[in-house]
């Protein structure tokens, strides 16, 4: 490649090596004459695997079996599957775009136009490449800058792999304290005060069908996600949170995760208010649920469910929870309702996918939340009322000195049983 290229050559492999996640490989043989070319591997892209050269159509259609045989063997060392793609680049501007034999061939240089499908995936392709005065000196600042960049990367991938670093993050170690914290205070104060936990769970916040239909105390949505009552409850959604927290940080980031998290729980519980009869939920499982939702999302995006040892392992996993959800005194629908919501949340967070797909989940989730939410808010009839449950919750709030709530369950409980009696 003539320096002009070369630097074009560069500036593309900084883009798809950092912003894209490819990595760097080598192709053993080489023909003689031939200019330099990149090889480029991401089995988590739609298109795993591209090559970077300034080869006339000519040349391409006389290397194109070679190009085969290297894609075919790069594809064998990555354990991808069938419908894996490759992506042809070359820079010479006299070239072709075209397909053939399953291999996209396109050309490019600045300001050249690309096929809308491709700018999907790749936005920035066509203005990362750009001409400049000095071509040698940005050759030399160029390769500077790739080897700093690879060195960081290198730094930040072994800080990532710390297994403490792993598995006690911040996805896990907030949701775990508060949810110790709430159950400590429940068993504490149901103790003190000589009164059933459940009663004192729904003053600290759970799912409670009928306050969220007469007091409109929607809040519960989301609190009772971190209430639980049982210490072996406890126990076994921590050691979930435990093992599903890392993975879903690592891959969609902590704020991301907690989005993910936080919408579970209250779609789950919404879905429940929605669908189930009147009784008192607690537990984080709703957002566990939606973990296993984004995780799931994330698998199959990065061709893991290829290997067929991962996808059984995986699937037995999937098979225990959907049995966990069908035993007495679990909600099963919430746990539906966790995992669809985490799934559609873990697309719309990841930058992978395209952008056509994420506007039809985007359209789909505001479908299903509206209608949600107008049949929530709607919602006006109990099919079982618990009026004694109702005056022993009023007097633990009474005994924690919250006379106002106390009395506005009493009145408000009362009037809305007497007109429905």
């Amino acid at each position: 490649m003539d320096l002009r290229i070369n630097v074009w050559a560069l500036q593309l492999l900084k883009y798809f090596v950092f912003t894209k996640g490819y990595l760097r490989v080598t192709v053993a043989f080489q023909r003689s004459g031939k200019s330099e070319e990149y090889w480029l591997v991401n089995p988590n892209q739609q298109y795993q695997v591209i090559h970077i050269s300034n080869e006339p159509d000519s040349l391409r259609a006389l290397a194109q079996k070679r190009t085969l045989q290297a894609f075919e063997r790069i594809m064998e060392l990555i354990n991808a599957g069938k419908g894996s793609r490759l992506l042809d680049i070359s820079l010479n501007e006299e070239a072709s775009s075209y397909r053939s034999e399953g291999i996209e061939y396109i050309r490019l240089y600045p300001g050249a136009p690309i096929d809308e499908k491709l700018a999907e995936l790749f936005p920035e392709m066509s203005s990362v490449i750009y001409d400049v005065e000095d071509p040698k000196s940005e050759l030399v600042n160029l390769e500077k800058e790739i080897v700093l960049q690879s060195m960081q990367a290198r730094r930040s991938a072994r800080k990532a792999m710390s297994p403490l670093r792993f598995l006690l993050c911040r996805s896990f170690i907030i949701p775990a304290a508060l949810c110790f914290i709430v159950w400590g205070a429940v068993n504490i104060t149901s103790l003190t005060l000589n009164t059933s936990t459940t009663n004192t769970a729904i003053a600290f916040g759970a799912y409670y069908k009928a306050f969220l239909t007469i007091l409109s105390q929607y809040w519960r949505l989301l609190t009772s996600g971190f209430v639980h009552v049982s210490l072996l409850h406890l126990l076994c959604n921590m050691t979930s949170l435990f093992s599903l927290a890392g993975p879903v940080e690592q891959q969609y980031g902590f704020r991301k995760s907690m989005m993910i998290l936080l919408l579970s729980i209250v779609m789950g519980n919404l879905l429940e208010f929605v669908a189930g009869p009147n009784k008192v939920c607690v537990g984080l499982s709703g957002g566990l649920y939606g973990y296993l939702g984004a995780l799931t999302v994330y698998y199959v995006r990065s061709g893991q469910f290829r290997n067929a040892s991962f996808r059984r392992s995986f699937f037995n996993t999937l098979y225990i929870n959907v049995l966990i959800s069908f035993l007495p005194n679990v909600s099963y629908i919430s746990h539906l309702a966790g995992f669809v919501t985490g799934g559609f949340a873990a697309v719309l967070c990841d930058g992978q996918l395209a952008r056509s797909l994420k506007i039809n989940v985007a359209v789909c989730c505001l479908l299903l939340a509206g209608a949600i939410g107008y049949l929530g808010y709607n919602y006006s009839s109990l099919d079982a009322f618990y009026y004694q449950t109702d005056v022993e919750v009023a007097k633990v709030y009474s005994d924690l000195g919250f006379t106002k709530m106390a009395r506005r369950i009493e009145t408000e409980t009362i009037k809305y049983y007497r007109e429905r009696s």
